[in-house]
Parts: structure tokens; sequence; C-alpha cells
């Protein structure tokens, strides 16, 4: 009777650490689930910016086409040698700004190029992450519910007794 109520003791503490088990791992999936929404986000926010400034990008190579048109017709047009010598700089110097500003923007391009593939990976690692406890979560729930049959069963044999 004494190993009955021992094992009966034993399974009640199992169950219960059973279910604890299966609390925590259903809090951490809430947390992964939560993280992974915010990872979410901030890829839409990253493709927003990346969209952005490919658009500007676009458009400073466009004013970049332009001013080098400019500077080209200026100087078949213009037959004043100073005022093309001054037109001239000033075209480079938007031709030189618009390079500069265009590398600026490549290189924050490749940059959230590079960000983006990493929150892919961490997203897929967190989803990774999540389907393995939501397993765990399954296998504990599981053992869970065996040990409750098993001391509803101890239970009606003692109570047989």
């Amino acid at each position: 009777m004494d190993k009955v109520r021992e094992k009966l003791t034993a399974l009640k503490l199992e169950a219960e650490t059973a279910y604890e088990k299966a609390e925590n791992a259903g809090n951490e999936v809430k947390r992964l689930e939560e993280e992974n929404t915010s990872k979410d986000q901030e890829i839409k926010s990253l493709l927003h910016k990346n969209t952005q400034l490919e658009a500007e990008n676009e458009q400073l190579e466009s004013e970049l086409s332009k001013a080098k048109g400019a500077a080209e017709e200026a100087i078949s047009v213009s037959s004043d040698k100073d005022a093309l010598t001054k037109r001239n700089v000033e075209l480079e110097a938007l031709v030189d700004e618009a390079q500069e500003a265009a590398q600026k923007h490549e290189a924050a391009l490749k940059d959230l190029e590079v960000k983006f593939e990493e929150l892919q990976r961490s997203h897929k690692a967190v989803e990774e992450e999540r389907d393995g406890l939501e397993s765990k979560l399954e296998d504990v729930t599981e053992k869970y519910q065996k040990a409750l049959a098993d001391v509803e069963e101890i239970n009606q044999q003692l109570a047989s007794f």
C-alpha cells in the first residue's frame, strides 16, 4: 500500500513537472512568435527602404546622365573659352556630387541587402526553433496526459481496495 502511495506521489510530481514544462514551452513559443512578427516587420521596413533607395538611385543616375549631357552640350555649343571653362567646372562638380551620391546609395543598398539576408537567416532560425519547441510541447503534453491517466488509474485501483 505504501509503495502504491509512493508511486502515486511520484506520478503526481512527474505530472506537475510535465505541466510546468508544457507551460514554459508554451510561453517560449509565444515569445518566439512575437519575435518572428517583429522580424517580419523589420524585413518589410527594410524592403520599403530598399525600394526608396533604388528609386533615389535611379533618379540620381538620371540626373547624372542629364548633367553629362548638359556638359557635352555646353562644350559643343559655347564658343567663349571662359564660359566653357566655368560651365565645365560646374558640371563636373555636379557629376562628381551625383557619382558620390550614387556610390553612397549603392553602398547603402548593398548594406541593406546584407542585412536583409541576415534577417532572413535569423527568421528561418527562429521558425526552426519555434517548430522544435512546438514539437517538444506536444511531447510534454502527451506525457502529461499519460501521467494523468496513470494517476487516475491508480486512484481507481486505490478506491477499489
